[in-house]
């Protein structure tokens, strides 16, 4: 009986300090990417905060009615920013790539995305007896192509 006691504390300790840590990442970013998001960003109040790597983090809030995410380096450099999409919103080159190399797949998620770059397309997940991640740019161009 005692033992199924500890079990249900250190069960308790270890959500309860897994559950401190998300709250901690998520509210903690460093004040560098907290300037630059404020700097990239001046009317929005607040974002959520996600360790994206070892380097970067990712800022969530809404915008214009539309969750965005947008990532910054430590010291507050803006790497991209993302919003979700619907598919009447791709362009026609886009389309056009899609009809050509994926027309069996079924489109599941669309993100448009912007690059300190300067250049711009669009994460695309698709499915259909495998999962794929594409990243086609706004030229119609497939620039990567992953299985997830």
């Amino acid at each position: 009986m005692n033992t199924k006691k500890y079990f249900i504390g250190a069960a308790a300790v270890i959500i309860i300090g897994v559950g401190l840590y998300v709250y901690y990442i998520y509210t903690n970013a460093p004040e560098g990417a907290r300037n630059g998001f404020a700097q990239k960003f001046p009317d929005m109040a607040s974002a959520g905060w996600m360790k994206e790597s070892a380097t970067e983090w990712e800022a969530e809030f809404e915008m214009n009615g539309a969750d965005y995410a947008a990532v910054f380096t430590e010291d507050g450099t803006w790497v991209r920013t993302e919003h979700e999409i619907e598919e009447k919103d791709l362009p026609e080159k886009v389309w056009n790539l899609l009809n050509e190399k994926f027309k069996d797949y079924r489109i599941d998620e669309i993100e448009y995305v912007e690059n300190a770059d300067s250049s711009t397309g669009y994460n695309i997940e698709l499915e259909k007896d495998e999962e794929l991640q594409i990243f086609i740019s706004s030229e119609g161009e497939l620039i990567s192509l992953r299985e997830e």
